[in-house]
């Protein structure tokens, strides 16, 4: 079954709008589509690029559009399994391409990685989500935290988190840390591996607005309430 169909079938029983996190959790709870480490992902995009047949109904939340005709719609649609990821692999890769931030995880415990392996694994997840990404080849800027919560370190991560964050258990700032934060300007693939970045096609605004989200996840101000909201969809959960 492709994508497109398992969405529809889970949409059209629930008779609902639902989050895409909360589709992809049915489709694979039922068996409608073989394990992946990241159908969020798939999902998400699938929806967000087929107007005619769903309806955004609030941040994420899709329902199927009361005019779409479905029977009719399965009989035109000769679209392949391999058609489908193709076309979904691109849209992913175009909304890479104009998000400078793709993922990031807050507050992440050190205690909960193995650090004497020499590619430590950083296994995040969605919220309310029973699927795994290792983020430890994941690009880009990562905070370090002390026993009180207080930020001690800014780093940057040019070939991967994870190496990064291991060489600070054994350096000058090793007992200065026990949690850390990341934020990846690396794109997730269908299959949950990372695909590395080469340009973006983006706006001074969305510039403008990621870096207020990444100091305001990572420096939680007590002032700003808002605690960069429009990046929740982005954060990965520490496994």
């Amino acid at each position: 079954m492709k994508w497109i169909d398992a969405i529809i079938e889970v949409l059209g029983s629930s008779g609902r709008a639902m989050h895409y996190v909360d589709i992809a959790n049915t489709i694979m709870g039922k068996g409608l589509r073989k394990e992946c480490k990241a159908p969020h992902i798939s999902v998400h995009v699938a929806v967000d690029s087929h107007g005619d047949v769903f309806i955004k109904e609030g941040k994420g939340r899709y329902k199927l559009n009361p005019a779409f005709d479905y029977n009719n719609w399965s009989i035109n649609n000769k679209t392949t399994d391999e058609d489908e990821r193709k076309a979904i692999e691109s849209q992913i890769t175009k909304s890479n391409n104009k998000t400078i931030i793709k993922a990031y995880g807050k507050m992440w415990e050190r205690n909960k990685v193995d650090w004497n392996r020499c590619n430590p694994v950083l296994l995040g997840t969605p919220r309310n989500m029973k699927q795994y990404i290792d983020f430890n080849k994941m690009r880009g800027v990562y905070m370090l935290y002390d026993t009180n919560g207080s930020m001690v370190y800014v780093g940057l991560a040019t070939n991967g988190i994870g190496g990064r964050l291991r060489e600070h258990t054994r350096d000058k700032h090793a007992n200065a840390w026990i949690k850390f934060s990341w934020f990846g300007i690396d794109g997730i693939k269908q299959d949950g591996t990372i695909r590395r970045s080469t340009h973006l096609q983006t706006t001074v605004s969305d510039v403008a607005s990621a870096l207020e989200s990444v100091v305001i996840i990572g420096v939680q101000p007590h002032r700003n309430i808002k605690n960069g909201e429009r990046m929740k969809d982005k954060e990965y959960l520490q496994y």
